[in-house]
């Protein structure tokens, strides 16, 4: 039954992670132009690109980052943070170290777009000490016990700082 549930979880989890990027494709389209077309899934999970923008020849590519809630047990999002994955759950390179060109990273009001090696500066900048916690700190390595991913809990304004570009929500 826990199997059923976990698998549940995790299509839903994958069923609004792609709502989510659909949500900014429309959005940069409507406020930019320009044509998107989605990655295969191979491209998704070894380079970490969710989508392409062309636009005037030129093509960019996006890792897409819904808003996350601070602790597991909280009930909602908080938009004050996003977690930065330094190494996925097989201890492999995080989507920090992917191939995207860009990391968008939704707000309550708008969508952030941070080009990637902007955001490994912001990190090696703000992360002093660097041995792996337990602690779910700012600009802290956290590793959740018995599991190999590292992540780290940054500032969104801290983002907003290294944005190239923002999107709004909705018009002004």
């Amino acid at each position: 039954n826990f199997v059923m549930s976990n698998s549940f979880n995790h299509q839903s989890f994958l069923k609004a992670g792609a709502e989510k990027e659909q949500e900014f494709a429309n959005l940069l389209v409507l406020r930019n132009g320009g044509v998107i077309s989605h990655s295969d899934r191979s491209t998704d999970i070894k380079d970490h690109i969710d989508l392409f923008w062309t636009k005037d020849n030129k093509t960019f590519s996006f890792d897409v980052k819904s808003l996350k809630k601070s602790n597991r047990s909280d009930s909602n999002t908080d938009s004050n943070i996003h977690w930065i994955e330094i190494s996925n759950v097989r201890g492999n390179p995080g989507w920090v170290y992917g191939k995207a060109d860009y990391i968008a990273f939704e707000t309550d009001k708008e969508w952030l777009l941070v080009k990637r090696r902007k955001l490994i500066d912001l990190i090696n900048s703000k992360v002093t000490d660097t041995a792996v916690k337990n602690t779910k700190e700012l600009y802290t390595y956290y590793q959740r016990y018995g599991k190999k991913d590292i992540i780290v809990k940054v500032l969104t304004k801290d983002l907003a700082e290294i944005a190239s570009k923002t999107i709004n929500k909705w018009e002004n």
